[in-house]
């Protein structure tokens, strides 16, 4: 069995454990869980699992304490708002607040 997808897939797991471009390392070991699983002859059933674990990260992004969060800036969802970085939710907070000291 090929080790390479087994490095390239340690590489991309320091990536999330680190919090670093964490949407291209979720892919990053999506794919390369998946070439495990296929090209494995016994359960690919933790390669499968992996691969899931990888997509949902890739999907949801970085944490709040991520380096990703330090360089990029922190995103979240606001339900009915759609997606705000950390300044723009501090100016709607603000307008918020203002609007609640009006009344």
């Amino acid at each position: 069995m090929p080790i390479t997808p087994h490095l390239i897939g340690a590489g991309a797991g320091i990536l999330l454990l680190a919090g670093l471009w964490t949407p291209a390392g979720g892919l990053l070991v999506t794919i390369v869980e998946l070439w495990v699983a296929l090209s494995r002859v016994g359960d690919p059933l933790v390669p499968l699992m992996l691969a899931i674990l990888g997509a949902s990260l890739a999907m949801i992004g970085p944490g709040a304490w991520s380096v990703d969060a330090r360089l990029f800036g922190r995103k979240h969802i606001e339900l009915g708002r759609g997606i705000y970085t950390t300044s723009q939710s501090r100016v709607v907070d603000e307008r918020k607040s203002a609007i609640r000291n009006q009344t």
